[in-house]
């Protein structure tokens, strides 16, 4: 990796269509990517549409911008991670899934052909990340291959 490739770019970027994610702000601090929110916009549900076509392009433009070597990407919904999975093949580089449990067993999990597509594109990335050993035993049964990285309340003295 040259030093034109990296100025001013992170190689790591974690992207999130949520405006707040305490979870993706901690890992992303913790492993220095740099940290992609969604913007605070439309988010009344008659507005959905309108939204997931504005944060679609908002992470293509994000991602061409960036030309990240690993992206970390939040589902759900399952769209961020379509989109990440085709730049990831497009681009040739990788990507991580940090999966919430509705991606594994909610709305998104139950849509025709949403969870096979679902599980498709959590298994082409490097990993996926899940929160706790319960959703580890059920991703584990649905044949997703994933690992515990849980969200912990720090210690306090």
């Amino acid at each position: 990796m040259c030093a034109a490739e990296t100025q001013g770019r992170s190689r790591i970027i974690f992207i999130d269509w949520r405006p707040h994610n305490r979870r993706a702000k901690s890992l992303a601090r913790d492993i220095g990517a740099q940290l992609y929110l969604a913007p605070n916009i439309l988010r009344k549900r008659i507005h959905a549409p309108i939204r997931y076509v504005y944060l679609a392009l908002w992470t293509i433009i994000v991602l061409l911008r960036s030309r990240p070597r690993v992206v970390i990407v939040s589902a759900p919904p399952p769209f961020c991670p379509i989109i990440v999975f085709c730049f990831t093949r497009l681009f040739n580089c990788c990507y991580i899934v940090d999966a919430h449990h509705l991606a594994t067993m909610g709305y998104w999990s139950k849509i025709p052909f949403g969870f096979w597509f679902n599980k498709m594109v959590m298994n082409k990335g490097l990993i996926t990340l899940v929160h706790n050993e319960c959703i580890k035993k059920l991703t584990d049964k649905q044949g997703i291959r994933s690992i515990v990285l849980e969200t912990k309340v720090p210690e306090l003295q």
